[in-house]
């Protein structure tokens, strides 16, 4: 069951139901004496919800870095009856409050001794990926061809990229293991 979490412990109750209006959508949405919450909040409920306690702190940190200063909203699912036993994933549509770019990532955390985890995060971006390389991705090492056109390129082994031509720029996939 995917627990899509947004508005507060009422939406929560209703996996793939649609989503209420973006924090800050405005008086005519909400009342007065109502508060937006970060993303970083809504997802530690999401978290006490499913009673994910053992990670919840080291999923709230690798969640933290990809909401950056965005806005962001996403779906969590326990893989198991038991979120402290078994994985649990977040997927997670974010925007960069400055960019703007949408940003599509998959967050796994995998309870156990370590709490060790791993993300995917995939943008869009408009640039030829030679140029997203050299700029954005530059302390990465020297990109190689996976097949044919899709570059690989890593900054140290938990951390890979993979850049890709889509359209007229470019699109970045970047996963990297935490715990």
């Amino acid at each position: 069951m995917a627990i899509a979490l947004a508005a507060g412990p009422a939406f929560a109750q209703r996996p793939h139901a649609p989503l209420p209006p973006p924090p800050g959508a405005g008086g005519v949405a909400g009342g007065m004496g109502s508060q937006t919450q970060t993303p970083s909040q809504r997802l530690a409920a999401a978290f006490a919800q499913i009673g994910l306690t053992v990670c919840a702190a080291a999923a709230l940190r690798a969640a933290d870095f990809l909401f950056e200063d965005g806005e962001a909203n996403f779906t969590v699912q326990p893989l198991g009856p038991d979120a402290n036993r078994w994985p649990t994933v977040i997927v997670i549509e974010g925007a960069h409050a400055t960019m703007g770019r949408t940003r599509l990532a998959t967050l796994t955390v995998s309870p156990g001794p370590t709490c060790s985890g791993f993300y995917e995060q995939v943008i869009w971006w408009d640039m030829p990926c030679e140029k997203l390389k050299a700029s954005i991705f530059g302390a990465f090492g020297p990109p190689g061809l996976l097949l044919r056109s899709v570059q690989v390129t890593e900054l140290n082994p938990a951390l890979q990229l993979y850049l890709m031509p889509a359209g007229t720029g470019c699109t970045s996939v970047k996963k990297e293991l935490f715990h």
